[in-house]
């Protein structure tokens, strides 16, 4: 059993633990686990995709750079770039702010974007991310759990790109806070998938 595994199934009253959970726009659910102010501000986070496939692939940027591994299942990432020869597009502008990414209706633009690569991450392998790279990911065959290090977490406009294609608007989408219950429930799913992979 893993050091999270054991951690996590330790702890008494599990979803007290955690700073913060939530189920991120893109259909995901992210769980601050650890955060330090000052000059080396820093956050750690879970993140749990519980049925194995992203709900949304949105194209997006950070409001921080960060180091990614994955506990358990395979993730799919691909970079993309902005590219006059490229996808049409629209820019969604998000102001992020500490836990919080709220859409800014009135900053919408047409852009062009191309893929540049397409990576496949397993169980114990670590990626990392600049704030101002350009990437989606999707969980692939089941349940997907990584720990994240975030760097210093700032206030930024966050960039979301979605293809013309798509006909909803879903640029109002709001990450949703959950309760102390739905916590409960999701991190003891997030458990079972890590204590699945360890076998």
């Amino acid at each position: 059993m893993s050091y999270a595994t054991r951690a996590l199934s330790n702890s008494e009253g599990i979803s007290k633990s955690f700073l913060y959970g939530a189920q991120h726009q893109l259909g995901f659910f992210k769980f601050v686990v650890f955060e330090s102010a000052g000059a080396f501000n820093r956050r750690v986070r879970f993140n749990f995709w519980s049925n194995g496939e992203a709900e949304h692939l949105d194209v997006h940027d950070h409001a921080y750079g960060f180091a990614s591994k994955i506990i358990a299942g395979t993730l799919e990432q691909h970079k993309f770039t902005e590219k006059a020869s490229g996808d049409r597009y629209r820019r969604f502008a998000f102001h992020s702010t500490d836990h919080s990414c709220d859409p800014m209706e009135s900053d919408v633009k047409n852009v062009h974007i191309s893929r540049i690569s397409t990576s496949l991450f397993h169980s114990e392998n670590v990626y990392y991310l600049s704030a101002t790279e350009l990437h989606s990911v999707r969980a692939l065959g089941g349940p997907v759990v990584t720990v994240q290090l975030q760097d210093v977490v700032v206030e930024k406009i966050v960039s979301v790109f979605r293809p013309e294609r798509i006909s909803r608007d879903r640029s109002s989408d709001f990450a949703r806070p959950l309760n102390e219950r739905e916590m409960g429930a999701q991190l003891q799913s997030m458990v079972a998938a890590i204590a699945e992979e360890d076998q």
